[in-house]
């Protein structure tokens, strides 16, 4: 018995494997280069940006004092995490968020909750809401500094 070259059960004929390998394109290959081009999408403003500042230091654009080189800020930022430093301020800050986000969460809730399923909650809340949520959030500064004193109670009710 003699085998001819042509024979698809023994070897497969050149469109087939090119379907194979467009199809291996199609679901692989493709998804992989649009994720790979999307990165380089989104990497390309900070790199953009990033090459601006180093022209305007280099340029002189602003003084130093009010725009340092990306290199010693990047120096400083080292010296920072390994001083500890950064570390510490960061707790302090993520600890006023999640204050701030437990107490107006747990507010925000009760009043919503309560509006919604008493008719006279909501007739004595939400004319006092309506007019509180009218003014800017910068505006109640002054007065949150007269009640909450310059601590940690002013800056949590900021945030």
């Amino acid at each position: 018995m003699s085998v001819i070259s042509t024979d698809p059960r023994i070897f497969k004929p050149a469109a087939i494997q090119g379907l194979k390998a467009r199809a291996f394109a199609t679901r692989w290959l493709q998804p992989a280069l649009l994720q790979v081009s999307r990165a380089a999408a989104a990497l390309l403003l900070p790199a953009a940006l990033l090459v601006l500042w180093q022209v305007a230091v280099h340029r002189q654009w602003m003084p130093e004092q009010i725009l340092p080189a990306p290199a010693l800020v990047l120096q400083t930022l080292v010296e920072l995490w390994e001083s500890g430093d950064l570390q510490t301020h960061l707790l302090i800050s993520a600890t006023r968020v999640g204050w701030s986000l437990l107490i107006g969460t747990t507010v925000g809730l009760l009043l919503g909750f309560g509006m919604a399923l008493s008719r006279t909650v909501k007739a004595y809340v939400a004319p006092s809401f309506d007019v509180v949520s009218q003014f800017p959030v910068l505006g109640w500064i002054p007065l949150l500094i007269i009640f909450a004193g310059i601590d940690e109670a002013l800056k949590i009710a900021a945030i």
